[in-house]
């Protein structure tokens, strides 16, 4: 104890112990006012914020106190909705808004601190307390479109559409904008976003839910991602569509031709020597029964993968004696061939090994070893 603690009130004196103690005999707002702002002990302060009455002051303390247990306290003590309101909106701490926010009824002023509380979680629990569907979900979409943190859990709590419609066109984040159409149901804001979004992963939520035939052709067509035609193909059921892009796509070529129903041989005989796609190509391969055309297929194809579903497919003796002699001889061959080692075009092997005339298929060998 120092000598001017003989000459001070008590809740002066340099000892917490004691100063905590004469604040909780206190009676005198001006005194316990003055304590709450200046004394440099927070559980000095927090004694005597809890006698505290004045509702200005309580929620000052709870704005600009630096301890988290005096702040705690204060809003405790608020009972002003347009106080607590100003406490949810402008306190640094996430925590003490959040704290006021659950202390919050009035719903003019909840939705004043959904649309202005600098914590985008506050804003999220403001709007959860509003009883105003309208006004709920008119501060979720606000929300939404502030690219805030809890944007996606915004998102999440929107059903509206007309609100919904606004975040898939004016959100400028991606991923917000996909969260939104996974949830739209408006077939002409689907087809817009599906042929006009710059995202890629937007246009291909948007086609996933896409009914419009139309529509899912010119994505199939036209949409530079492959990923978004290949959604847009697995949709379609116009059969010579399908067969276009089996022909014409290079990457969602295999895809169309999965969804075509039992093609018939003109249609696999065109897509089998037309198509961009080597993939296209087998999987016509593999159910075409023209053996003429298999044998020129095995020979002229200028992938190997397709070449030799072709000679799996031969059964006619002298059509395959024809591809042994005459597929082509790969790149390997001519690389690496010697006296000592043979080494033939796959393909070719195919077809000999099919021969059944064994004596012909070593003669073959021997001509293509020279």
């Amino acid at each position: 104890m120092s000598i001017r603690d003989i000459f001070q009130p008590s809740w002066k004196h340099s000892s917490l112990d004691v100063r905590v103690a004469a604040i909780a005999k206190l009676t005198d707002q001006g005194v316990l006012a003055s304590i709450a702002l200046e004394d440099n002990d927070y559980q000095a302060r927090e004694a005597s914020v809890m006698k505290l009455t004045d509702q200005m002051l309580l929620a000052k303390i709870a704005i600009e106190d630096k301890h988290i247990s005096v702040i705690r306290t204060a809003v405790r003590q608020l009972t002003s909705q347009t106080l607590l309101a100003k406490v949810a909106i402008e306190a640094k701490h996430e925590e003490t808004s959040l704290t006021a926010v659950s202390q919050l009824t009035d719903q003019r002023q909840l939705d004043k601190v959904a649309s202005e509380a600098r914590h985008d979680k506050v804003c999220i629990a403001a709007a959860d307390k509003l009883t105003d569907r309208s006004l709920n979900q008119a501060s979720y979409a606000k929300i939404a479109l502030k690219n805030a943190f809890m944007v996606q859990e915004a998102v999440n709590k929107l059903t509206d559409q007309v609100l919904l419609a606004k975040v898939v066109t004016e959100a400028k984040m991606a991923n917000v904008r996909k969260s939104a159409v996974d949830k739209v149901t408006d077939q002409i804001l689907l087809a817009k976003v599906a042929v006009e979004d710059k995202d890629c992963t937007v246009r291909k939520a948007a086609v996933e839910k896409l009914t419009e035939q139309t529509v899912l052709a010119k994505v199939a067509i036209e949409d530079k991602a492959v990923d978004v035609r290949e959604a847009a193909v697995m949709k379609i059921t116009d059969q010579a569509l399908l067969a276009k892009i089996a022909i014409e796509d290079g990457a969602i070529g295999p895809y169309a031709f999965e969804k075509l129903n039992h093609p018939d041989e003109v249609l696999l005989t065109k897509i089998a020597t037309e198509a961009i796609s080597c993939l296209s190509r087998q999987y016509a391969v593999k159910n075409l029964s023209d053996q003429t055309l298999l044998a020129k297929i095995a020979i002229e194809d200028k992938h190997g993968d397709v070449r030799r579903d072709a000679v799996c497919r031969l059964t006619d003796q002298t059509l395959l004696r024809m591809v042994a002699l005459n597929a082509p001889i790969g790149k390997f061959y001519k690389a690496f061939r010697s006296e000592d080692s043979c080494y033939v075009d796959d393909t070719a092997d195919y077809a000999i090994v099919r021969l059944t005339d064994k004596i012909d298929a070593g003669e073959i060998v021997k001509a293509r070893r020279k």
